[in-house]
Order: C-alpha cells, then structure tokens, then sequence
C-alpha cells in the first residue's frame, strides 16, 4: 500500500522533473546554437578584419618605398630648382630694378629646365596622389561591398602608377 501511495505521489513530480529537463535542455541547445552563431559571425569578421590589416599594412609598406625614393628624388630636384630660381631671380633683379614681382617667366627657361620643372611638378603630383590614397578607408566596415572594391581598385591604382613613375619595385 505505503508503495502505491509513494509512487502515486512520486510520479507527478517525477513527470514535472523530467518536463523541466527536457525544457531547460531545449532552452541550452537554442541558446548554445544562438552562441555558435555569433562565434561564427564573430570568425568570419576576423578574417575579413585580418585580410583587411594585411591589405593595409601592405600599402603602407608600398607608399614608405615610393616616398623614400620620391624624398631621395625630390632633395636634388628641390636644390636645382632652387638654385635655378635664385640666378633666374638674380637676372630679373638686375633688369628690372625697383619692381618686386617674384616670377620667373617660363619662356626664360631653357628646353631642358622646363623638362627638369616638369618632371619635378609630376614628383610632387605622385607624392600628393600617395600621401592622400584612402589607404584606411577599407576599414571601414559599416562601407557596402562595392564601395571597398572601388577603394580598394583606387589605391591599387595610385600606387601602381606612382611606382612606376618613380621606378619602384612594389613587393
């Protein structure tokens, strides 16, 4: 009888015991795939973010090289413009005494000196392209897809051409 009456009483509460297992279990196993998940997402972003920093570090690299080589460049082609100005300047002092125009008329250059400036005035164009590359722009990653690639096509670009310009093995 007192084994009837135990299972009797026994077996309610047995059944609301396996009721809230099998409950908290389905509760663990949703939230245990809600948590692989964002482990997922959370990999995936730190691949993308990786492959990114690398990209970058890459161009960094790539423009440290192109304005070292444009510096060494530019250092001789600064001290002939310099010095052509200041005998250019010189000149137009002694001809035109009391005027205090500073310019240099182009036609008074020679062949070569307007080659010379030229090539200078494309280094310091190169240099400005390079030094305002986006280069951190594709870290952005609120930007859409398209816009990364055309950032990312852009630096490509730039730097490309200025090491070509400058003569430059890019790694």
């Amino acid at each position: 009888g007192a084994m009837i009456l135990t299972s009797i009483i026994t077996a309610p509460v047995l059944i609301a015991a396996g009721v809230a297992v099998i409950y908290k279990g389905g509760k663990l196993r949703a939230k245990t795939r809600s948590e692989a998940a964002a482990i997922a997402a959370a990999e995936i972003q730190l691949r993308k973010t990786t492959k990114t920093l690398t990209q970058v570090w890459t161009w960094i690299d790539q423009t440290n090289s192109i304005l070292r080589v444009a510096r060494a460049t530019g250092e001789d082609e600064i001290d002939w413009l310099d010095a052509l100005l200041q005998d250019k300047l010189k000149a137009h002092a002694s001809v035109t005494a009391g005027e205090s125009s500073l310019k240099v008329d182009w036609r008074s250059l020679t062949g070569a000196e307007q080659d010379r400036y030229e090539e200078l005035t494309s280094l310091i164009a190169t240099i400005i392209n390079v030094i305002t590359a986006p280069l951190l722009a594709i870290a952005n990653n609120e930007l859409p897809r398209e816009e990364i690639d055309d950032i990312t096509e852009w630096n490509e670009l730039v730097l490309k051409d200025s090491a070509e310009r400058l003569g430059v093995q890019l790694a």
